[in-house]
């Protein structure tokens, strides 16, 4: 019998999947000058980038996870274009809240990919920006509250 997904990285790993496909679309620069890093992460720490991680989880229900996603996009604040920063931003968190254009991709993904888990409600929660002046780093960030049903937490 496969293991159910790991539901708290799973679901940003398919976020970004889904932001990925709407980069064209929303004038986004691809993979190469602003890459698309699913935490938790150990690698070099390269700017600009965005990092989709879960940075909180509840469970109310024994097949039920909340998920609080955090999408970071991080540029160095020294050398980055405050136009180019916004500009991102902006198609960032318009591409998170399409609520609707994320469970149509979702829905068209293979059985594989969607099996063990089901979104049950999935919607933008908060927005910020932050500097850290000591490392020189500028984040823009947008949460996405998501609750999944998960086969993880529930053989039964």
């Amino acid at each position: 019998m496969p293991l159910p997904p790991n539901t708290e990285t799973l679901i940003p790993q398919l976020i970004a999947n889904y932001a990925t496909t709407r980069r064209t679309d929303l004038s986004l620069p691809d993979s190469t000058a602003l890459p698309f890093v699913v935490g938790p992460i150990i690698t070099e720490q390269s700017f600009p980038r965005v990092v989709f991680v879960t940075t909180a989880t509840g469970s109310t229900h024994p097949k039920r996870l909340d998920l609080t996603i955090s999408v970071e996009l991080q540029v160095a604040a020294s050398t980055q274009s405050i136009a180019d920063e916004s500009a991102w931003a902006a198609s960032l968190r318009f591409i998170l809240a399409d609520k609707a254009a994320f469970l149509v991709w979702l829905g068209a993904q293979t059985l594989a990919i969607r099996t063990g888990y089901s979104v049950r409600s999935y919607r933008l929660s908060d927005v910020s920006m932050a500097i850290d002046d000591k490392t020189g780093i500028r984040a823009r960030r947008a949460d996405l509250t998501v609750q999944v049903r998960t086969d993880e937490l529930s053989a039964s």
